[in-house]
């Protein structure tokens, strides 16, 4: 099983970044303390272009499905 190394920003809030490309993992309840409490995967260009955005129930699962999306399509 492979997963992302992201680094903790803040509390509920973990970036990475290789080239071109930005990856934000964050659950907003943990992070600001309202809102949802799934974690939110964002992978995007440097400039902002969305190649995925999804929702999930654990920060594992948002994990596993960013790092098979990285090898899948990069």
């Amino acid at each position: 099983m492979t997963t992302l190394n992201l680094n903790r920003e803040s509390k509920g809030y973990y970036t990475a970044s290789a080239g071109n490309i930005q990856i934000k993992l964050c659950n907003p309840r943990i992070s600001n303390g309202f809102g949802t409490n799934e974690w939110q995967l964002l992978i995007e260009t440097k400039e902002c272009e969305e190649l995925f955005n999804g929702f999930f129930d654990t920060k594992k699962q948002a994990s596993i499905t960013g790092a098979e999306w990285i090898q899948t399509y990069l």
